[in-house]
């Protein structure tokens, strides 16, 4: 029941009726519940060995971003719009902020695709943090917390810039700095010059071309077209 009486600590959410939030929830969910369907699509296009680790990759998305998005990236993102303390608070708004880190899980599991099957499970939980954390929440800032660009007039539908290219330019460089799988072409070759900088290149052309070391070459699946 609205009351025009309501406590001070309870004046967020007196713009707030029972079916936004029911609303806002509920999409959160469904955003969240697409991991199942990207770690399901990443192990179809990859080789059967790795499909647990694609997997465990996804779940820990979820499980270490909440951490990271509770204890400093939505701090970091909306410092400046909403009130920010921890869950017992009154005056915070639940429902934006389990919105907004259903939006910082997507943007970090864009690099779970890109790098499926060719960065090791420790760097991408790094990498996974550091996005949901402070990367995504930085962008998010920008754009939706009162941040210059936003002041500048700048517009994001649906989180096509903040969560979808921030997602995909960190995979890009990511896979620039990783390179191609193992074994998948046979005629690369390795960034030369200022780009092995750039990318921090520590490989000749043969360490793509197929591998090298006897334990490698065990384990070692040819790539297969489909079609």
């Amino acid at each position: 029941e609205m009351r025009h009486d309501a406590s001070a600590e309870c004046e967020a959410f007196r713009g707030h009726h029972r079916a936004d939030v029911t609303y806002v929830v509920t999409m959160a969910a469904r955003i969240i519940q697409m991991q199942s369907g990207f770690a399901m699509l990443e192990s179809a296009y990859q080789q059967p060995n790795n499909s647990a680790n694609i997997m465990m990759k996804n779940m820990l998305d979820l499980c270490i971003g909440v951490l990271a998005f509770f204890l400093f990236g939505y701090y970091i993102a909306y410092w400046d719009t909403h009130q920010i303390g921890g869950f017992a608070d009154a005056g915070v708004d639940l429902a934006h902020w389990f919105c907004c880190f259903s939006y910082a899980t997507t943007a970090a599991t864009i690099n779970s695709g890109a790098l499926a099957g060719r960065v090791a499970f420790f760097p991408y939980l790094f990498l996974s943090t550091v996005m949901t954390g402070v990367l995504y929440p930085i962008c998010a800032y920008l754009s939706w917390g009162n941040g210059w660009l936003q002041q500048f007039g700048f517009v994001d539908f649906a989180g096509s810039v903040v969560v979808h290219q921030v997602g995909a330019v960190s995979a890009l460089v990511s896979t620039c700095i990783l390179g191609p799988r193992i074994g998948r072409f046979k005629n690369y070759r390795s960034w030369k010059g200022v780009w092995s900088i750039v990318f921090w290149e520590r490989h000749d052309d043969a360490y793509y071309q197929e591998p090298q070391d006897p334990a490698e070459k065990k384990v070692f699946i040819p790539f297969r077209k489909c079609r």
